[in-house]
């Protein structure tokens, strides 16, 4: 058969394929297709009927192909519009006659079936036999309770019998749960006055449905002892809990597997779910030649979480990325099973794979993972720094859970820093840590949270100096000045994204941009009121001169707190004496910031 001059063979050398996109005249395609004089017109517009009827008045206008991973097209419509995306592959080991046209597993389109499961199963054992960089399995010493399963024995049948278990410093392997609580009301948690009955029996038909899909893969796994924070935390003993929570780097870290309800927004929402038939995908193009049999198949692309997933702005499909807590659940377990919402995803230190294998960006957890292994220090600190960039975008119930939650990765920092962990900072990188900003201020919080610069010196609530606290106190020695200060126009639709610089008037009469904490104007006890604010020199580099902004508070001593950061370029104020305010003669003043 000659060369087409339509679909061009689908050669991925035609047109550059394999680096530009190419468009297919539609009109064109189905002309070719309706003369059957060529064999991958043919296909290529089997595989669009299968997801647009071309007489739907749409007005498609081309088809544009790329490769990414096998041949992949799109609808190109005369608004310019264009359709979802769809792949062209066959199966893994079987032939294909078209070099653009790759192999491609199919998933089984549903998470709770044997196939997923035993594609779960393989990785976990290629991680135990092969990864390097993973721990292994061995059995670790059991969480202070864990839910004791009763396994079935083969061709078993009837609910599974759970119960809450104390432990006694035994030595065994379990699973983790990672998952939403979500907005809905948790009925089902252990307390004060469930723990008894708990302890004794649980009663199946009332745990919500992650539970329960987390118990059954958990005994397919033939592991006993499931870990879920819900019911093994009392949640209404605080001391219970701040000394459990204190534990969560152990309890993460020390699992054989985690299992992660990553598409569910709350406990009701399950493990599993199932693909619709697009994803899976369908068998268009069986043909056969001599002894050689092709069979091409055809599906839509598989939504996988990225590296941005957890962003405030994200709009991915993994809720449970989005929750702070998880953050360093994901990073501590030596591996975990995700369970997407069309597939199964699995994540350790040296791989992120999936059933698809369509998954490609390198993850949190791969990077963090090198990072600890490999990493210099100052490496290790600017590691520090990205994953509290990462961790305060992310979402918490409670404000009081913010240093908390981060307190399993920071224990797991101390074998690499050199200094004390000081509420989210380091001593030995102090004045790089407190060079913060933010990109998007708030209102702040009315309840203190955490310091809003550092605690040198605090009180914890619980016995983990990790943990929450409930003051801290920081004492530098620097340059400090008093300086005017005048706010933007802040009825503005826009000032989420706009206003993140407000406007400092030193005593010069010089005007300075600087970022924000918050929204200093709005209603509240944090509204900046006072014609006085003040700026402390922290740190100077090469290019910029960076001093933090603080305001005086109400303190049985004389103290201010952080409410913003100025950076200046070192080439302004070179050209312009005025331009600092730090440049007249001025002696060290101690400050106490809360």
């Amino acid at each position: 058969m000659s060369y087409c001059e339509v679909c061009k063979d689908l050669d991925p050398g035609s047109e550059l394929l394999r680096y530009v996109d190419v468009d297919v005249s539609f009109n064109a395609l189905e002309s070719s297709a309706g003369r059957e004089t060529c064999n991958s017109c043919c296909l290529l517009f089997d595989a669009i009927t299968h997801f647009v009827d071309p007489n739907s008045g749409k007005g498609v206008e081309a088809v544009r192909l790329t490769l990414l991973g096998s041949l992949a097209a799109q609808l190109r419509f005369g608004d310019g519009g264009f359709s979802g995306l769809f792949y062209l592959h066959v199966l893994l080991g079987k032939p294909s006659p078209w070099a653009s046209i790759h192999e491609m597993p199919r998933i089984s389109g549903d998470t709770s079936s044997d196939e997923s499961f035993s594609w779960s199963a393989e990785q976990f054992r290629n991680c135990v036999r092969c990864h390097q960089a993973c721990p292994s399995p061995v059995d670790t010493p059991l969480p202070t309770r864990v839910l004791g399963l009763g396994l079935l024995e083969e061709g078993g049948c009837g609910n599974p019998i759970v119960k809450l278990y104390e432990t006694h410093n035994e030595i065994a392997q379990y699973v983790c749960l990672s998952h939403c609580w979500g907005k809905a009301p948790v009925t089902h948690t252990t307390t004060t006055s469930t723990l008894r009955q708990y302890q004794d029996h649980i009663d199946w038909s009332a745990l919500p449905r992650t539970f329960q899909h987390t118990i059954s893969f958990t005994q397919k796994l033939r592991i006993r002892y499931l870990w879920i924070d819900s019911l093994c935390i009392i949640q209404d003993d605080k001391e219970d809990w701040r000394k459990e929570s204190a534990m969560m780097c152990s309890v993460f870290r020390g699992s054989a597997l985690t299992l992660c309800a990553t598409a569910s927004s709350d406990s009701r929402g399950g493990l599993f779910f199932k693909a619709s038939p697009d994803e899976r995908g369908y068998s268009i193009w069986n043909r056969q030649a001599g002894e050689a049999e092709w069979q091409i198949y055809v599906r839509r692309p598989i939504q996988h979480f990225s590296i941005f997933e957890g962003e405030k702005n994200s709009k991915g499909a993994s809720p449970l990325l989005k929750r702070a807590w998880v953050f360093q659940e994901r990073l501590l377990a030596p591996r975990l099973v995700h369970f997407g919402p069309q597939e199964l995803i699995w994540e350790c230190a040296d791989e992120t794979s999936c059933e698809c294998s369509g998954i490609e960006v390198t993850q949190p957890k791969e990077t963090y993972a090198w990072g600890l292994q490999k990493g210099s220090a100052e490496h290790i600190r600017d590691m520090w720094h990205g994953l509290v960039a990462s961790y305060t975008g992310l979402q918490l119930t409670f404000g009081h859970d913010r240093l908390p939650a981060l307190a399993g990765l920071a224990k797991q920092f101390l074998d690499y820093k050199r200094g004390k962990y000081l509420a989210g900072l380091w001593e030995d990188t102090l004045v790089e840590d407190l060079l913060w900003h933010i990109d998007f201020p708030s209102a702040r919080p009315e309840e203190w949270q955490a310091p809003t610069c550092i605690g040198i010196s605090g009180h914890a609530t619980g016995l983990d100096s990790f943990g929450e606290l409930s003051s801290a106190t920081i004492t530098l020695a620097g340059l400090i000045a008093r300086v005017g200060h005048h706010g933007d126009s802040f009825e503005n639709s826009f000032e989420s994204e706009i206003h993140q610089f407000f406007v400092v008037k030193s005593g010069c009469e010089r005007s300075i941009r600087v970022d924000a904490d918050y929204f200093w104007y709005r209603d509240g006890l944090s509204k900046v009121s006072d014609a006085i604010v003040y700026l402390f020199k922290l740190a100077k580099d090469q290019c910029y001169l960076y001093s933090l902004i603080l305001r005086r508070v109400d303190s049985p001593f004389q103290a201010y707190e952080r409410i913003g950061i100025v950076r200046q370029d070192l080439a302004d104020l070179a050209g312009d004496a005025d331009s600092s305010v730090f440049d007249r003669p001025q002696e060290d003043t101690l400050v106490n910031i809360v």
